[in-house]
């Protein structure tokens, strides 16, 4: 995480990190209006000085293991290194379809009724804002699972066909993959995890096609991706979902994502691990 790769080695000790992503908040502009404000004005000279520290820092890795193709790219970009790809792991022994071909019992959030899903750190970066403006204008049930310090103004831009649950257990978390119609990921993600664990529940996902999700999800196969990160195009890829009427098979679903399991992570990383040392020896 961020200046962990500053840490100084032994000589001959090989220095590894596996990399989600360059140092977010000293290389993306968070701005949501996409102006800097007074603080981040301000803030700009001691952020130039953490770029330049954790560039320096990223200079002694000897080899860097990205989690996707999006992060080995942003790597070779910001650091100017290149990084090889180990895909972070999904329990799916734990993320699978229904046991059963009968529906799972239902959570009380919206009854008997069918719903979308979005899950994650309620930030401005998840755009789940977008989401939300979509389905209410739609008048579709939309559940967003997770906590973060946009809850408030999400809440209350959100109408009745919105509901949060807050923070959820793992098994009531695989619940809502079973029973929601398709996870919604209107944000870019450096990999996806949300997105494999739904697909390994055998619940399709839409989404914004940028990011590591395009490793994640082939369109018309396991998921619906566009191309603009707007609200319309979030509106028009949600009504080509529902008017494809496609039978998504659970069993299809799954296969497509058992390549991110523990046991190839495992495998890969140890790899990954053994070249370093056989090269820093």
């Amino acid at each position: 995480s961020a200046f962990a790769k500053a840490v100084v080695t032994r000589a001959r000790i090989p220095h590894v990190c596996y990399c989600h992503t360059p140092t977010r908040y000293l290389w993306e502009r968070r701005s949501r209006n996409g102006k800097l404000s007074v603080k981040e004005v301000i803030a700009q000279p001691l952020m130039h000085y953490l770029r330049l520290v954790d560039f320096a820092a990223a200079q002694r890795v000897d080899k860097f293991i990205a989690n996707s193709d999006w992060t080995k790219q942003r790597i070779n970009t910001v650091y100017r290194k290149k990084s090889t790809i180990v895909y972070p792991p999904i329990d799916t022994s734990f993320f699978t379809p229904p046991p059963s071909q009968k529906e799972p019992s239902r959570p009380d959030t919206f009854k008997n009724k069918s719903y979308f899903l979005c899950v994650g750190r309620i930030t401005p970066s998840k755009k789940f804002d977008q989401a939300i403006e979509v389905f209410e204008k739609l008048e579709i049930p939309l559940v967003i699972v997770g906590t973060g310090y946009e809850s408030g103004r999400l809440k209350r831009m959100s109408g009745k066909f919105t509901k949060f649950t807050g923070r959820v257990t793992q098994e009531e978390l695989r619940l809502h993959y079973w029973i929601a119609r398709a996870v919604i990921q209107p944000g870019v993600e450096d990999f996806g995890m949300v997105a494999a664990e739904a697909i390994a529940c055998g619940t399709p996902v839409v989404a914004f096609g940028d990011g590591g999700i395009r490793e994640i999800v082939r369109h018309g196969e396991n998921g619906i991706l566009y191309r603009q990160q707007t609200v319309e195009s979030l509106a028009e890829a949600v009504r080509k979902f529902l008017s494809k009427k496609q039978y998504w098979h659970k069993g299809t679903l799954q296969q497509s994502v058992f390549k991110f399991s523990k046991e190839n992570f495992r495998a890969e990383l140890r790899r990954e691990v053994e070249d370093a040392i056989a090269l820093g020896g």
